[in-house]
């Protein structure tokens, strides 16, 4: 599936699964995506919305839409993808989302076969 917004495309995950995975299986009914986003001014904040959009739009898929320093363990936990979306920064992403990283990377190791995720920039 891919959405564009103005100059940026986003490609996502289609069909929010991994091929022969038992936790992923083919049919998305009952799927959670989670998208986490920083934006300062409003460019990455509406491609995340446009991305929501496109997803909600798919029978059977949840959609969380969480600002980056609002995102949490929990809410990570209880994805089944993952989206983040970051401007570019001098070539790196916002600091919101290396601090989403930070949060939440040794409290959710282990915790996941396979996690399908997505970038846009």
């Amino acid at each position: 599936m891919i959405v564009a917004s103005g100059a940026a495309t986003v490609l996502l995950p289609a069909p929010l699964a991994l091929p022969g995975s038992r936790r992923y299986p083919r049919n998305v009914a009952g799927k959670r995506l989670l998208i986490v986003y920083h934006s300062q001014g409003g460019t990455t904040q509406r491609l995340a919305e446009a991305a929501r959009e496109a997803a909600a739009s798919e029978d059977g898929v949840d959609v969380v839409l969480r600002r980056a320093f609002a995102a949490s363990i929990d809410d990570l936990l209880a994805c089944d993808a993952l989206l983040i979306g970051s401007p570019e920064n001098l070539g790196t992403m916002a600091g919101a989302i290396k601090n989403f990283f930070d949060r939440t990377f040794y409290p959710a190791q282990g915790k996941f076969d396979q996690l399908p995720d997505a970038v846009f920039v």
